[in-house]
């Protein structure tokens, strides 16, 4: 007699199906004559799998772990392991105004924009959050310390929330504001694009900015205030070799399609590294990430972004979602369960692959109004069960985008 061992689970596709093996952290395709093997045996029709199926296969089963002797109860349905949503932190907008004008900035922030969260709204704000069980917050823009009352904001949120950080591009920080930094203990995230300042110049468009934003690292570096940086990996600019100690950007993301940024801020080597191939799921199958996205959307079940005019969204990058708005209304009161809801169940073609509870979902890096698309650069086809070659993934997306003309 047979069982499916614990902490196993078969997740079918339109063709295929994967095993999700957490003991050994593996997700494991195969054709789908497996599953009814697996469903065979849950259901106790142990003769008929042996009289009907390949003995190889069974055997197979049982020398990777899969089938144990041991009864386990196991009835394989991923959804088991679903857990509830838990929103655990949220990014504040104080302004879509900014001393910069990033090429790909998702708020299309530039110094001409005038929208201010006021010092009332955001205290209404906090304590919503604060209310809501939400003690981890970043204060953004636009450029947050552009606000007049950025002090008073910080000062405030600091006497709520467990942590608060700032991301700012660093061009403004003064040894007042390092003090007031240092006084809250406040973490502080910064853009940087380049080692070089020319090729970081041409991304926030004003000259510059490269020494205005280490002037500013330096003076964080020299209270002691705890900061980080992040990049951003775009077509035309050169990250450069490192030469200082101020910053490393080994690790960057790729740029993203929303806001400003557009298809030719990408390159063949970009578009490369981001596609989603077969090598993407042989890293280590994490059963927290997968509980997570088999529940709800793997970020909008967890965070939230209130714009400067007290939007609720899903995401500082995702406009076309929107919980409501939270002026004069109570944030329990305007979340909607189908924003959190919206995890690769719902995507278009993903809902048919094998694939969808291992895979992250960007809902904002997207070439087209449509919400519910599939990832552009996904080269996986479930109703084929196929992979596309990854050099002819590149090819196709390149002539999709337009990207040589």
């Amino acid at each position: 007699m047979y069982y499916l061992n614990d902490n196993v689970y078969i997740v079918r596709g339109a063709k295929h199906i994967c095993i999700y093996d957490f003991n050994r952290c593996h997700v494991i395709q195969c054709t789908s004559d497996f599953a009814d093997i697996i469903d065979s045996i849950i259901n106790e029709k142990c003769n008929l799998v042996l009289e009907n199926y390949n003995k190889n296969k069974i055997n197979i089963l049982i020398k990777t772990g899969i089938l144990v002797t041991k009864e386990t109860g196991n009835k394989g349905d991923i959804k088991s392991i679903a857990k509830h949503s838990v929103i655990n932190c949220a990014w504040i907008e104080l302004t879509n105004q900014c001393n910069m004008q990033c090429i790909h900035c998702y708020d299309e922030a530039c110094i001409y924009n005038r929208n201010e969260l006021s010092l009332e709204d955001f205290k209404y704000v906090i304590d919503e959050l604060y209310n809501f069980g939400i003690q981890s917050i970043q204060l953004i823009g636009g450029e947050p310390l552009i606000v007049k009352d950025f002090k008073r904001m910080l000062s405030y949120a600091s006497k709520k929330m467990r942590q608060v950080s700032v991301f700012t591009n660093a061009s403004l920080i003064t040894e007042d504001v390092c003090e007031l930094f240092a006084s809250l203990n406040t973490s502080v995230a910064v853009s940087v694009y380049s080692y070089n300042e020319k090729d970081h110049d041409y991304v926030t468009k004003i000259n510059g900015s490269f020494i205005a934003t280490t002037k500013g690292l330096k003076l964080l570096s020299s209270y002691g205030i705890k900061y980080r940086v992040a990049n951003v990996r775009m077509n035309g600019v050169d990250v450069g070799v490192k030469n200082t100690n101020l910053f490393s950007l080994d690790k960057g993301d790729i740029v993203r399609i929303a806001g400003r940024a557009n298809a030719k801020l990408l390159n063949r080597e970009l578009i490369r590294t981001k596609l989603i191939t077969e090598k993407t799921f042989l890293r280590g199958l994490k059963k927290d990430f997968c509980s997570r996205v088999v529940s709800f959307h793997n970020c909008f079940g967890r965070r939230l972004y209130i714009s400067a005019d007290m939007n609720v969204y899903p995401c500082v990058m995702e406009r076309r979602l929107c919980h409501g708005n939270l002026k004069g209304n109570h944030l329990k009161n305007i979340l909607k369960n189908q924003i959190f809801m919206l995890n690769k169940d719902k995507i278009d073609v993903c809902n048919k692959c094998e694939f969808r509870y291992a895979c992250f979902d960007c809902r904002p890096n997207a070439l087209t109004g449509n919400v519910l698309e599939k990832p552009w650069y996904c080269t996986y086809d479930p109703y084929n069960g196929t992979w596309e070659e990854p050099n002819k993934a590149v090819e196709r997306i390149v002539n999709d985008l337009n990207l040589e003309n």
